[in-house]
């Protein structure tokens, strides 16, 4: 983005894109889940098992929140441009209509 200039059409692509990345990480989010989750049923118990489960737990609810409001940031990205593009839309409206206007 060098000069600043972005269109609104790209700033929607932009905001779509991180919906979908942010899709994908909350998948390989939830398999990593699954995975740590069939572990922890072999292993149930010993000296590090609580210390572990409850920084998993921990860890698991932040990834999967960032996953959220990553969604969400990408969200607000399409419905910022959808504003700019009616905005833009509005004054070239308004541009027209002052022009049609005979002093």
């Amino acid at each position: 983005m060098s000069g600043g200039i972005i269109k609104s059409s790209q700033m929607a692509q932009r905001g779509e894109d991180t919906i979908t990345n942010a899709s994908d990480l909350s998948n390989q989010i939830n398999n990593l889940v699954s995975s740590v989750d069939g572990l922890l049923k072999v292993w149930t118990s010993g000296g590090g098992y609580a210390s572990f489960c409850r920084e998993y737990n921990e860890e698991r609810d932040y990834l999967l929140q960032f996953a959220k409001s990553l969604s969400l940031h990408g969200e607000d990205v399409v419905v910022a441009a959808r504003h700019l593009d009616n905005a833009d839309q509005m004054a070239a409206e308004d541009a027209m209509r002052i022009g049609n206007i005979e002093v």
